[in-house]
């Protein structure tokens, strides 16, 4: 990966780039979905849209863009179109279960405060 080559140090195993590529994955995950709890964390509007809308703003902005410049990953045209819709409905669910795990857990402090 480019992005791994700028990197001074020795050469990753194929093993230990999965292990960095999760690792990466999970931490952005957690990073982005903190993002956006705190941006929607005053809107009374709670919506899975803006969850779902969240998740493909993930896709594009990282899938489409992103990841292709940094070289770690194609861009998703050159990907088969069973792999696109795969990526783009996974964001979806991922953005969804943001806003309802977002959602139930602001709720559960509301109830919670004094």
């Amino acid at each position: 990966m480019k992005a791994m080559r700028a990197l001074d140090g020795p050469e990753l195993t194929d093993e230990q780039k999965d292990t960095v590529s999760v690792a990466i994955h999970y931490a952005f995950s957690t990073l982005t979905s903190a993002a956006y709890g705190a941006i929607v964390a005053g809107s009374d509007d709670r919506r899975l849209g803006s969850g779902v809308g969240f998740g493909l703003v993930l896709w594009a902005g990282l899938h489409e863009i992103t990841l292709p410049l940094l070289g770690a990953t194609p861009p998703l045209r050159r990907l088969p179109t069973k792999e696109q819709i795969n990526e783009l409905v996974t964001h979806a669910i991922f953005g969804a279960t943001v806003e309802v795990v977002r959602a139930q857990v602001m709720e559960a402090l509301e109830t919670a405060a004094p």
